[in-house]
């Protein structure tokens, strides 16, 4: 088994009666490309990344895990907080 280079970063936020933990995993694909047998048609790709959030409200946790490719270099802490945004910003717009 192979270790994949990685960048990892986490946020912790409480207000409201619940805690929102959010981490985030991210790499470069490209030496691994044998394993992504379309990399090769997104142009400027540059990092993939797992984002998990977990929200504790009372008794009760939910998790949601996400996968996502991003032009961004593999900087988790960015990736994290660019993929908040966007999906706030969609949620906002419905």
């Amino acid at each position: 088994m192979s270790f994949v280079e990685h960048d990892y970063h986490k946020t912790v936020e409480k207000g409201h009666g619940r805690i929102e933990i959010r981490e985030c995993w991210a790499f470069n694909p490209h030496p691994w490309q044998e394993h992504f047998r379309t990399l090769n048609k997104w142009q400027g790709l540059q990092s993939v990344a797992m984002i998990r959030a977990q929200r504790l409200i009372g008794e009760k946790t939910t998790m949601e895990t996400r996968f996502v490719i991003s032009s961004l270099t593999v900087q988790a802490k960015l990736i994290l907080h660019a993929n908040r945004h966007h999906c706030s910003n969609s949620q906002s717009k419905k």
